[in-house]
């Protein structure tokens, strides 16, 4: 269920988009195949990799041959990977690789010479990126109630989740599924049950309990 919740709240069109901090592979390096590029850019490629390997990130190089570095970029968007090192002759040149976000797209120069400290830099802006931006869908998607009428009013005009009192009554929670398709997500634990005290949105009972109602689409 993690892992389905992670791909839902994060993934897009594209694929997968995970979070760096829990990444398989954080960071991607394509070096770019044009010209005499065995010679000229790949070995360049292998020192970044273990350069970042040294900083703990968890890094990958696709050497592979048989694929254009187009169709590579399209691959690791697709999986998810948070950064993607691009570094072909010109950037040889110019002592500098093409940083990519999986988050925004946005495309970087960054110098050899720095990539030490940019690239955990970089995936430290990810990560927050990734949690504001989920953080603020959620609020977003999230209603608060008080009564049952404004409870069934929004379960069928809105999409997203209701916050609401329930007073732990298995028949209350049933009659609510049985009428709106409607259970119970999640029960917050870590409250404060001084401050947190209202009526069951159901039954109207006074409680202490808080939890999240959704519909299963």
């Amino acid at each position: 269920r993690l892992i389905g919740a992670l791909v839902m709240a994060h993934g897009d069109d594209s694929g997968l988009k995970f979070p760096p901090n829990i990444a398989p592979v954080q960071v991607v390096i394509v070096p770019i195949s044009a010209g005499n590029w065995k010679e000229n850019v790949l070995p360049s490629a292998r020192n970044i990799e273990e350069k970042l390997r040294e900083k703990g990130l968890r890094v990958k190089l696709d050497e592979r041959e048989e694929f254009t570095p187009g169709w590579k970029f399209s691959e690791w968007e697709m999986r998810g990977v948070p950064l993607r090192v691009e570094i072909g002759p010109k950037d040889i040149e110019k002592k500098q690789v093409v940083v990519v976000r999986r988050d925004t797209g946005k495309k970087e120069n960054v110098t050899q010479s720095s990539l030490n400290i940019k690239v955990p830099e970089i995936l430290r802006e990810i990560q927050k990126n990734m949690f504001e931006m989920a953080l603020k869908f959620q609020q977003e998607n999230t209603h608060e109630v008080k009564d049952y009428e404004e409870f069934k009013a929004i379960m069928e005009s809105k999409k997203g989740f209701i916050k609401a009192f329930w007073c732990e009554d298995q028949v209350c929670e049933e009659k609510i599924k049985e009428e709106t398709m409607a259970t119970i997500r999640i029960i917050l634990l870590d409250q404060d049950k001084k401050a947190a005290r209202g009526k069951c949105v159901f039954c109207q009972k006074p409680t202490e309990t808080v939890v999240y109602f959704g519909r299963a689409y």
